[in-house]
């Protein structure tokens, strides 16, 4: 099936009146959660403003959902909409466009096997895996002189715009600010506080959000999966196609949810232990242990997969902690009284319903906080053994808050 977004028709749409009117820009910063849709429409943008079949653009047909492609119709044409109390009057409505590459071309195709002679994609290569060279960002430089033999344009794609340091950021500014106009650069992170100022002010943001669960159960319907099954991937997704979607393509990622949040309601379960076997906050160390290992078996399956190299264990960790902070959401939601439709993990109520405390809503947010915290100290390299000891011993027996200059001043 070819890729398309899902749930994203703000982005969408601007991505795809920039190639209708030939104004792609030099320099495009993704924002959003991982999953969300970034690295597909980087992709699909990429396809569309070097397709050979051109517009690679079109105006969503809102009744049938088929693409308009070729119609001839301008955004100010197609927005004049009739009003259901006046037939004869017209108002202006912002249509939704769609990215609408034929994949079928040979750049279509080359950049899809990512093969493209004039499409690049930058991850770091640092030993940690964890930074952009400033080497990287030199020959980004270079290369970007030259003027593309296939295609219109020559595209650098940076899915971690985040592992730009000071040095490698600085190496890559002449390429932002003196941009050649064959060039495109298109960065994502997962929000702007992540990049730094120089290359966040040079590009053109574009934010993806989560996404209804509708379209999430939509989508995965119409990959084959039952209605049942693929609502209840939606909802789990927390509004992140691209989570729900790799779900279905590998069962062992969402044998990884499982281990995750059974590990999480076992420190829950000693939560309501502790008060009287202070002994259990030391279940702490090995919860830890067991947390962290589901991440470096993650790390093991992307190294095999044919997709792309492996991911930092960083990242790892703060992606399964994403699937524990639904968790205790759903957990808050049914302390407070909520109804139980509301639950984003419905395969888990039954569960999530005995651990509920009547009057324990502090603690519930308290591990909330915990849980971020723990993603705020793995983004700063503080040792993830370290990290998730704190984590766990802070929801089976109280939390103690870090003192601020930690957040502030500390570089490890």
């Amino acid at each position: 099936m070819a890729a398309m977004l899902i749930g994203q028709s703000q982005a969408e749409t601007m991505l795809a009146r920039a190639v209708a009117a030939d104004r792609v820009g030099h320099a495009y910063l993704f924002l959003g959660p991982t999953g969300a849709g970034k690295a597909t429409a980087a992709r699909l943008f990429t396809q569309a403003m070097n397709c050979a079949r051109q517009p690679a653009a079109a105006v969503r047909d809102q009744g049938s959902g088929a693409r308009d492609r070729g119609s001839g119709l301008s955004p100010q044409s197609s927005a004049l909409i009739p009003t259901p109390t006046h037939p004869h009057t017209h108002t202006l409505s912002p249509p939704a466009w769609q990215l609408a590459p034929c994949g079928e071309c040979e750049s279509c195709r080359r950049i899809a096997a990512e093969t493209h002679p004039e499409v690049m994609e930058v991850r770091p290569e640092s030993k940690t895996g964890q930074d952009i060279k400033i080497a990287q960002s030199r020959e980004i430089r270079r290369n970007a002189a030259l003027r593309p033999k296939l295609g219109r344009r020559r595209v650098y794609i940076i899915p971690n715009a985040e592992a730009f340091n000071e040095h490698s950021a600085n190496a890559l500014l002449k390429t932002l600010e003196e941009p050649s106009e064959f060039v495109t650069l298109i960065l994502c992170a997962p929000n702007p506080s992540q990049v730094l100022p120089t290359i966040r002010s040079r590009c053109q943001l574009v934010r993806f959000g989560l996404a209804a669960p509708e379209e999430i159960a939509a989508a995965l319907q119409a990959r084959g999966l039952e209605a049942d099954a693929a609502e209840a991937l939606a909802r789990a997704s927390g509004g992140r196609p691209g989570l729900a979607l790799s779900w279905v393509r590998n069962p062992a990622i969402l044998e990884q949810r499982r281990r995750v949040l059974d590990l999480l309601a076992q420190a829950l379960a000693y939560q309501r232990r502790a008060a009287r076997e202070p002994h259990l906050g030391a279940a702490s160390l090995r919860l830890a242990e067991q947390f962290r290992g589901l991440a470096g078996k993650e790390k093991e399956r992307e190294k095999e997969d044919e997709d792309g190299p492996a991911r930092p264990a960083k990242v790892l960790l703060s992606e399964a902690l994403d699937l524990g902070l639904g968790y205790f959401r759903d957990l808050l939601l049914l302390s407070e009284g909520a109804d139980s439709a509301l639950v984003q993990n419905q395969d888990r109520l039954s569960q999530l319903r005995d651990l509920v405390s009547p009057g324990e809503t502090r603690r519930v947010l308290e591990g909330i906080q915990s849980l971020r915290e723990a993603q705020q100290l793995l983004e700063r390299n503080v040792a993830p053994q370290l990290v998730l000891e704190r984590m766990f011993w802070a929801v089976i027996a109280g939390r103690h808050p870090l003192p601020g200059a930690l957040f502030q001043e500390i570089e490890l």
